[in-house]
């Protein structure tokens, strides 16, 4: 589960998922289960594994594994009152009547209506518990899927209990089945806490993600594959966009979807920025993993937003790639951090196949607008600030170039950022300077 949220390529993973399910219908046909039975189990199988590359692909896993843990307790409830109606009924051998029609469907309606109820709860519950950290994204994710299948098997083998060549061994192998989810559940509880959370070393802080707004899939990619490996290390801030919209989509987050209350989660003040920072989420959550924390903001809050992250975070990663003049989000933020943040604390990454000049070109140019004097008026912040960068050493930019993400080049990017974030908040006096081409 957390090598598919790290960005593995889809299409091998479902050319593997394939080769698997025919390998195994191949081994059940030729073990002398038949042509037919082989075709239907590795079809299962198949199903069962696509079920859980479709939770985990990006632009569903926030809001699928919620939907489908709440659709299985719904699914539940629903079979156990119909189970019991059925029971209560008595079968005289009588055909259907319209008499009969007129009274069981508002019977399953009322089934259904309860189960969605329940549903409606169980996301509630779920929301609540991943707000308290009792489990993280993938554990959710695994969770809703061996819930459904737990329940699909157990179901399975109750259905077979019907038929006389059984006996009562099929109610047995459903609670073995129900009994290894529960000790699943367990174990996998006892191993996060032994492996994960009880020798994990203190968070780094946190990373600020600030990014030019791409379609989502070639910003899932690499965001996948470079915040997998840094929430073991570190927290995640970033500005809610559309290209990340599915991917980090949190429990509550979905919650407050589906109540049409999400519009609470947008800063529409800027009076409400301290309480938001406050709030943000920068401890382990039980696999040991950290957490991306995104804020919702309105036309008129982003900015005041990004400039009070910036103040705040260990390291800030700007993603110039497919960067345009026109981008006038982007560059404002390339502009503050220039103007607010310790060079030291800043990572710029460019596309490896376009002109590293360019972006140095269009850095320097910036520097060039915050540094230089407004006409007629130059404040005394601003005299100290141009006599303190006089009076140091030429402070370095970071430029990392990024092609197609290889591990290689994730690995490189992680160092880099580790070291940024440890690199110390030392105080901004003393320590600009203009760049002066020392750009690396």
């Amino acid at each position: 589960g957390w090598a598919f949220t790290a960005g593995l390529n889809e299409a091998r993973v479902w050319a593997a998922g394939a080769a698997a399910t025919a390998l195994f219908g191949v081994g059940l046909a030729l073990a002398g289960s038949g042509g037919l039975p082989a075709l239907i189990a590795a079809g299962t199988a198949g199903l069962m594994a696509a079920m859980m590359a479709a939770f985990l692909r990006p632009a569903v896993r926030g809001a699928g594994p919620p939907l489908v843990a709440a659709l299985t307790i719904a699914l539940l409830v629903f079979a156990l009152l119909t189970g019991i109606a059925a029971a209560l009924d008595p079968d005289d051998g009588s055909p259907t009547t319209p008499r009969d029609w007129a009274l069981g469907i508002p019977v399953l309606l009322l089934f259904l209506a309860l189960g969605g109820g329940v549903a409606h709860r169980t996301l509630r519950r779920i929301a609540r518990r991943y707000a308290a950290k009792r489990f993280s994204d993938v554990q959710l994710a695994q969770g809703a899927y061996w819930g459904l299948i737990t329940v699909f098997s157990a179901g399975t083998a109750l259905m077979l209990s019907f038929e006389p060549r059984t006996g009562a061994a099929m109610e047995w192998v459903a609670a073995a089945i129900l009994l290894l989810w529960l000790l699943w559940r367990g174990l996998q509880r006892v191993v996060l806490w032994a492996l994960a959370r009880r020798h994990a070393p203190p968070p780094l802080p946190a990373l600020l993600l600030l990014r030019v707004f791409k379609p989502s899939g070639r910003s899932e990619a690499f965001s996948d594959r470079f915040l997998a490996r840094w929430r073991f290390a570190g927290p995640v801030w970033m500005i809610a966009g559309p290209d990340l919209a599915g991917a980090y989509m949190e429990p509550d987050e979905f919650l407050a979807f589906v109540d049409r209350s999400l519009r609470t989660r947008f800063i529409a003040d800027a009076a409400e920025l301290p309480g938001r920072l406050v709030a943000l989420d920068g401890a382990r959550d039980p696999d040991g993993r950290c957490r991306v924390s995104e804020l919702f903001c309105s036309n008129h809050t982003w900015q005041a937003a990004v400039l009070a992250l910036m103040e705040r975070a260990g390291v800030v990663l700007l993603d110039l790639r497919e960067y345009t003049p026109a981008r006038a989000g982007t560059r404002f933020e390339l502009e503050a951090v220039l103007r607010r943040v310790a060079l030291a604390r800043v990572l710029v990454l460019i596309d490896a196949h376009g002109s590293p000049q360019a972006a140095q070109d269009e850095i320097q140019a910036a520097w060039q607008r915050i540094g230089a004097p407004r006409a007629g008026h130059a404040g005394h912040a601003d005299q100290a600030r141009r006599a303190a960068d006089g009076a140091t050493a030429a402070a370095t930019l970071t430029l990392l170039q990024v092609g197609p993400g290889s591990a290689a080049e994730m690995q490189g990017l992680l160092r880099a950022a580790a070291r940024a974030a440890v690199a110390g908040r030392a105080p901004m006096a003393g320590r600009r300077s203009a760049l002066k081409g020392a750009l690396t």
